[in-house]
Order: C-alpha cells, then sequence, then structure tokens
C-alpha cells in the first residue's frame, strides 16, 4: 500500500514542479518594464518634433499654410496629395505637377475695406469769410451745381463793384479812341482852319502893298508889323492843319489804351469769380458722407498752410475695396480677373466684381501690394447696404469678369 501511494504521489509532484517552472517571474518583467519606459517618452518627442519641422518647412516652401494673413486659403496641402499620388503610381519625383485650371475656381481669399472710388473734399476757393447758410446733412444726396453753403460776400460784392466801375473807365477810353473824332468836331476844325486862311490872305495883300510903297511913303514900323501879320497868319494855318490830323489817335494809344482795358477786365473776372465763389457748390453729384462746419463757423480754405473744408462727397454708385495683398500671392492675380464680394455686415450678399488695377509700387516693410477690386452695385442700393470703411472679403476666381458697360 505504501509502495502504491509512492508511486502514485510521485506524479503529482513532478506536475506541480512543472507547472511552477512555467510561471512568468513578475518582478524581473516589471524591473525590464520599468527600464524601458524611461526611454520610450523621450523617442516619441524626437519623432513628433522631426514631422513637425518637416511639414513647416514644407508649408513655408509651397506658400504657408494660408495666404499670407489675408484670410487666402492655401493650396500647398493640395499639391502635396498630389505629389504624393503621383509618387505612388510611380512617377519622377523631379516631375512638378502643376494645379488644374477650373473655370470659376476660388484660387485667393482677401480682406479688405470698401472705399469710394472718388471721394473729394469740398472747401470755398480763394474766398474766406463767415458761413451765413448751410444747407446739408450727412447721408444727404446732393446733385452737381446745388448751392452747399453761403459765404458773407459784404467785401467781395465791393471788389466788383469797384473793378467793374475801372473797367468801364477803361473801355469807354478805348472806345473813344477807337471811333476817331465826332463829325462836329471835324467841322468846328476845318472851320477853324478856313478863317485863318482867310486872314491869312488879308494878311498877305497888306504885306505886299507895304513892300512896294516902302521907303520914303510908307513908315517902318507899318511895313513890320504888316510883316508881322503875314508871317503868323502862316503859321496859324499851319498848325490848324496840324492839330487836325491830330483828332484821330495814332496806332499806339489805341494799343495802350486797350491793354488798360483788358487789365481792368481781367480784375473784373477776378473778383467775379470770388463773388461766385460765396456760394459754395457741388462740383460732382453724390452723397455727403461728413459735415465739418456750421452756421457761424468762419471758414478758410488754407490756414496755416493745412487745408480745411466744409464736407467730403462721394459718389455711393462707385465702390472699390482696398486690398493687401502679399507678394508671393500676386501672381494669382491679374487685371480684370472675376471676384466676389461679401461685406463682412451682410454675409449673405454676394456681390459681383472685378480687378480693377493693381497698384505699382509695393510696401517693401510689410511685403504687401495694394489691390483695387471694382463693385459691380445696382443703383438702387447705392448706399443702403455697402457703406465706406466697412470690412469685406473678396474672393478671387478663375475666371475673368464681364466686360464692363
Amino acid at each position: 500500500m505504501n509502495d502504491t501511494q509512492t508511486a502514485n504521489s510521485t506524479p503529482d509532484k513532478t506536475f506541480a514542479d512543472r507547472v511552477r517552472a512555467l510561471r512568468l517571474d513578475t518582478r524581473r518583467i516589471e524591473s525590464k518594464e520599468h527600464q524601458g519606459n524611461t526611454w520610450l517618452p523621450w523617442l516619441l518627442c524626437i519623432v513628433l518634433a522631426i514631422s513637425w519641422a518637416s511639414v513647416g518647412i514644407r508649408s513655408y516652401k509651397n506658400g504657408g499654410l494660408g495666404s499670407s494673413g489675408n484670410n487666402t486659403p492655401n493650396r500647398s496641402g493640395d499639391n502635396a496629395s498630389a505629389s504624393s499620388k503621383a509618387a505612388e503610381s510611380g512617377s519622377a519625383s523631379t516631375t512638378a505637377v502643376e494645379e488644374e485650371v477650373v473655370e470659376g475656381k476660388a484660387i485667393l481669399v482677401g480682406k479688405g475695406y470698401i472705399i469710394p472710388a472718388h471721394q473729394i473734399s469740398i472747401s470755398p476757393v480763394e474766398v474766406v469769410g463767415r458761413l451765413t447758410d448751410l444747407r446739408i446733412e450727412e447721408g444727404q444726396h446732393i446733385e452737381k451745381g446745388e448751392v452747399l453753403a453761403v459765404i458773407d460776400s459784404t467785401s467781395y460784392q465791393a471788389d466788383y463793384d469797384e473793378a467793374n466801375a475801372q473797367y468801364l473807365s477803361a473801355k469807354a477810353k478805348y472806345s473813344e479812341l477807337i471811333n476817331g473824332p465826332r463829325e462836329e468836331e471835324v467841322k468846328q476844325m476845318q472851320a477853324e482852319i478856313e478863317e485863318s486862311k482867310a486872314l491869312l490872305r488879308q494878311y498877305t495883300l497888306e504885306y505886299q502893298r507895304n513892300k512896294e510903297l516902302r521907303g520914303n511913303a510908307l513908315a517902318l514900323r507899318d511895313y513890320e508889323q504888316a510883316e508881322g501879320s503875314y508871317v503868323s497868319g502862316t503859321q496859324r494855318v499851319r498848325r490848324l492843319e496840324q492839330t487836325m490830323l491830330l483828332l484821330w489817335p495814332r496806332e499806339e494809344r489805341k494799343a495802350q489804351a486797350k491793354a488798360e482795358m483788358m487789365a481792368t477786365e481781367a480784375r473784373l473776372a477776378r473778383a467775379k469769380f470770388r463773388l461766385d465763389n460765396c456760394e459754395i457748390r457741388a462740383p460732382v453729384s453724390g452723397t455727403v458722407l461728413s459735415k465739418k462746419a456750421e452756421i457761424g463757423n468762419l471758414i478758410n480754405p488754407v490756414v496755416g498752410g493745412l487745408s480745411t473744408s466744409l464736407c467730403d462727397m462721394a459718389d455711393l454708385t462707385d465702390l472699390e475695396v482696398d486690398l493687401e495683398i502679399q507678394e508671393r500671392d500676386i501672381q494669382k492675380i491679374r487685371v480684370g480677373q472675376a471676384c466676389e464680394i461679401r461685406a463682412d455686415a451682410f454675409p449673405k450678399r454676394a456681390y459681383e466684381g472685378r480687378v480693377d488695377r493693381i497698384l505699382p509700387i509695393a510696401n517693401r516693410a510689410r511685403g504687401i501690394i495694394p489691390v483695387r477690386v471694382k463693385i459691380k452695385l445696382p443703383e438702387s442700393e447705392a448706399g443702403q447696404y455697402l457703406k465706406p470703411e466697412m470690412g469685406a472679403t473678396v474672393t478671387f476666381l478663375q475666371r475673368n469678369a464681364a466686360p464692363a458697360k
């Protein structure tokens, strides 16, 4: 019986020993895991740093992650995916993958501000004075030629009246020289000449008679008196004939009188110009953007070298978007390119537009080039939704805009 038990217990111990031999040494495993955990986080950090560095370098070479600060979508991701697909298909790594041209496709998005295409400051011209009447308010639509304000014109009216009197005097003098002597003056001069000739004939006969009687029969005094009368009568006739010729003025006097008249006429025109400018009129049709004076203010076009104005006006049917495009993106833009404009205040309202001009000078400090985009705005919406200085987003499309009518 003991032998039997011994035989049966031996295999049991052998099996237990085998089971224990198969167990893992947990302490050794924990020690190995602890040793492995010390370098694994550092390895992961190095791998992530290298990955992000490569992505950054690739993005910088392909134009950046954005559009250059103007909320422009990046096309580098598309180019990178296209390159990877070309590599997977067995194409050479040096072959450049060009972006497919799609009609109407958005290629760039820029952020800018709405501005009037033509904005002017209204101010008096060559006149200074106090405003006695003001007929404008902000937002008011003004037609060309309408009176905006009136300046006190007392002194300018006096200058005009004085210049007008001088002009009339110079004009009368010039007309007198041009027309020559009147008929009455000519007849009077002719009568004096005839009278002098008649006296001269009498003096001549008396002188000849006394000349024949000269001697003991005629006193010397009587002879000398007759001779003097003859000579005096002769000179009088000559003088009156010369005076007759002087009734018609010389060409030099006419030219002088004409120059004086033109000078006074110019002074009169300047005085009239200043007097008329006391009424400040709108040079163009447009909307009043800002009013800078009130009734009673002293307004001067130039004060201390700085110009002062009455108001600012602009045509709100002719609006543009002022954008600043990065130099690396300017190659995507061309004059006449179609655009879509959305104001930040009304993002659901889209307006057609086109690139009107690319300014000829860049800002080297900021690396940007100014661009103007013309907005196609219905006349019925002038000043209703889009207003100057509003922010707007411009999407540049692949196609050209329709020609302006």
